[in-house]
């Protein structure tokens, strides 16, 4: 039901943010794996998104034909918070089913 009432700017960062924290969390697991020097890729993928949207938010207020706005840092947030976790309890599914 939220997305039907969603506009479109809303739903294109939500499909923005949601590709790109599910990218960063790939890479970064991958990192993880290789190097052992990233403990928690999920948390970092989060950040990096999200401070990703703190700095477009930031560089709209210097662009006269921009709004910036809080709501939507918020929102990016939460898109990227809901995308990491879909794709962790998906992750934790396989696991639990691919032991059989």
């Amino acid at each position: 039901m939220l997305y039907s009432r969603l506009g479109f700017a809303e739903r294109s960062h939500l499909f923005e943010y949601s590709i790109l924290v599910v990218f960063l969390h790939k890479a970064l697991k991958e990192r993880a794996i290789q190097d052992k020097n990233i403990s928690k890729p999920a948390l970092y993928a989060f950040l990096i998104a999200f401070l990703r949207g703190v700095l477009d938010k930031l560089i709209q207020l210097f662009l006269p034909s921009r709004v910036f706005d809080p709501i939507d840092i918020l929102f990016n947030g939460f898109a990227a918070f809901m995308s990491i976790t879909a794709s962790m309890v998906i992750l934790w599914v396989q696991k639990l089913f691919s032991k059989d």
